[in-house]
């Protein structure tokens, strides 16, 4: 699923694809790669070309762009030339097409890439929270928006899920699975992965973060993991 909810004020721009420079045009890299099949399972980076970024659909970028250093969690719009290489020239299994980057127009950080993070549970709605077991442990969430997943435990027991949807203010979590150990605070613990399920919004204040219902209502509040 390709996902990246970032607004660039200049994208509705009338710019055009650089009409004084042949062959050169608007690339946007999103945020994170994902997996895809070329010749063999690779990573591939999500691009979308053209200078209209809301009404453009994300694609799979098989290739490279000569110049350009990746860096995950971020965004980018660059100038880019696309250069057809003579048939005869071609590598086996390789693109007859060279990209080359011209420049870097833009630069900007995924929204919501402060989530990324190991978060501990310090209260709920009910105003108890499943932090211990037998074992000791304590109820956590640890989030990776790249990845578009979720890890961590209820108090009881581990718990993995995907997240549906994420930007600047919402997020949603696409399921939470978890394993099947019995502990003596089962009751806490179905509450706390419920109020995972609840959660529409969420908001970082300092070290904490705090997930909200769709009526606005505090469901969970956490703490950052040193």
């Amino acid at each position: 699923m390709l996902v990246c909810s970032v607004i660039f004020s200049c994208a509705c721009s009338k710019e055009t694809n650089n009409s004084n420079e042949e062959n050169v045009f608007t690339y946007w890299i999103g945020s994170s790669t994902v997996p895809c099949t070329g010749v063999a399972p690779m990573q591939c980076m999500q691009v979308k070309k053209g200078v209209d970024f809301e009404a453009l659909e994300w694609t799979y970028f098989y290739d490279t762009i000569k110049g350009f250093d990746y860096e995950p969690g971020y965004v980018y719009k660059l100038k880019v030339k696309e250069e057809k290489i003579p048939l005869d020239q071609v590598p086996a299994d390789a693109s007859s097409i060279k990209y080359t980057l011209i420049e870097m127009l833009e630069k900007k950080i995924q929204t919501g890439t402060l989530l990324n993070d190991i978060w501990v549970l310090e209260k709920m709605a009910s105003g108890t929270i499943p932090n211990k077991n037998g074992i000791g442990r304590q109820a956590q969430i640890e989030i990776n928006v790249s990845e578009k997943k979720f890890y961590g435990n209820d108090g009881c027991n581990n718990m993995r899920g995907t997240i549906l949807k994420v930007d600047s203010e919402n997020l949603q979590f696409n399921g939470v699975a978890t394993t099947k150990m019995a502990c003596p605070d089962m009751g806490n613990s179905y509450k706390f992965t419920q109020a995972l399920e609840k959660t529409t919004s969420y908001k970082i204040d300092g070290l904490k973060l705090l997930f909200f219902d769709v009526d606005g209502k505090e469901l969970l509040q956490f703490k950052k993991v040193d």
